[in-house]
């Protein structure tokens, strides 16, 4: 399963940054991250933000399309 590395700025803003195998490196490359980034909070987290899950696997069926296949026949 893999692990992720999240950067939170303030408790509304989260970004994926990385994805990982191997917990132990991602703690290191989050560690790496938070010296670099003082800004920001930096952590290992095992599930991707929404925005790093729709980028990565996109919905094949827009609304639109689900509707017109609820409707026919």
């Amino acid at each position: 399963m893999p692990f992720y590395i999240q950067r939170r700025v303030d408790p509304r803003t989260v970004q994926t940054l990385a994805e990982f195998i191997d917990p132990k490196e991602a703690h290191r490359v989050a560690r790496e991250y938070n010296n670099s980034d003082p800004t920001a909070l930096h952590y290992v987290s095992r599930v991707p933000c929404k925005a790093w899950r729709e980028q990565i696997n996109p919905q094949v069926l827009s609304e639109s399309d689900i509707s017109s296949l609820s409707a026919a026949p």
